[in-house]
């Protein structure tokens, strides 16, 4: 409240939105970008944002360090929104769908193989097998295809089951494998913040905000 009153007794309100609209605005195209062309590389995009940010703050102002300051301040805020939003967005989304297709295909065979999975692990050494196989684009899409044997034990143990038995181990299963799931796309996030601020990424922040810095301030 007290740099917007300081702002507008100087006159320089009109940089301030001038400033906040091209961050919402550079924000906002680095989120379409982002779901239109999800392999683009968009870090460049903050060096943008930030001149844009700058160039819309002097372009309202009188210009000077404390607008330049505002600049970076907007500038930061937006560079963090348009790099992590989307892909914050992206990862809810791919939970939600992930916990979705969990629900949908948790029939008996499912949980046969959660049964055969159990097995394999209690009876390791004994001589059961199973093969995995992976389509190299989804970490979740495992095959697993278990031997005559393995599966014939876990079919006899599910059938053994009664209904309520049955009905508490799929909710247990669902449980343990929501939660898989979410600790795989946490683990997605994490890296993702880690790879923001590293190598050509961080040099890319940085020049948005001197840029972003020198424009409002007018030192170019």
């Amino acid at each position: 409240m007290f740099v917007w009153s300081a702002l507008v007794l100087k006159g320089d309100r009109n940089g301030l939105l001038a400033g906040i609209a091209a961050g919402v605005g550079g924000a906002i195209l680095w989120g379409v970008l982002y779901y239109c062309f999800t392999s683009f590389y968009l870090v460049w995009l903050a060096w943008g944002i930030g001149a844009g940010v700058g160039a819309a703050v002097a372009w309202g102002s009188n210009g000077g360090p404390d607008m330049g300051k505002i600049a970076v301040v907007i500038s930061v805020l937006s560079i963090l929104a348009g790099w992590f939003l989307p892909a914050e967005v992206s990862i809810i989304k791919n939970i939600t769908k992930a916990k979705q297709g969990l629900a949908e295909g948790m029939d008996d065979e499912y949980m046969i193989g959660c049964l055969a999975d159990e097995i394999l692990d209690d009876s390791e050494g004994q001589g059961h097998s199973v093969t995995y196989t992976f389509d190299g684009e989804n970490p979740l899409d495992v095959q697993m295809d278990y031997s005559e044997e393995l599966w014939q034990q876990a079919t006899a143990k599910w059938d053994s089951m009664t209904a309520a038995e049955k009905e508490a181990y799929r909710a247990d299963t669902r449980q343990r494998m929501e939660k898989t799931i979410v600790g795989f796309f946490s683990s997605l996030r994490k890296y993702n913040v880690r790879r923001s601020f590293d190598g050509d990424n961080l040099i890319f922040i940085v020049l948005g905000v001197v840029t972003a810095y020198k424009l409002a301030s007018r030192t170019v």
